[in-house]
């Protein structure tokens, strides 16, 4: 199981391999928590990726999951 937490961060979002955690920026819009979130979700999945193939691959399934009304 993997918890999402809030938190004062410089970066966006951080994934933590160890205790489960995703934490999140605090005080983003609605639409960067949701692309943050798929994007921390795709390094807890695979922690071998590049980040430049992450990022991508986070942005195509955030893009179909948004167009599809999914994220609600």
């Amino acid at each position: 199981m993997v918890k999402v937490k809030y938190k004062k961060l410089e970066n966006l979002g951080e994934a933590d391999y160890e205790h489960g955690v995703i934490y999140l920026k605090r005080g983003m819009t609605r639409d960067a928590k949701e692309a943050t979130l798929v994007h921390e979700i795709f390094h807890m999945l695979n922690t071998t990726m590049s980040h430049k193939v992450l990022d991508s691959l986070a942005e195509q399934w955030y893009a179909v999951l948004k167009e599809n009304d999914m994220l609600k």
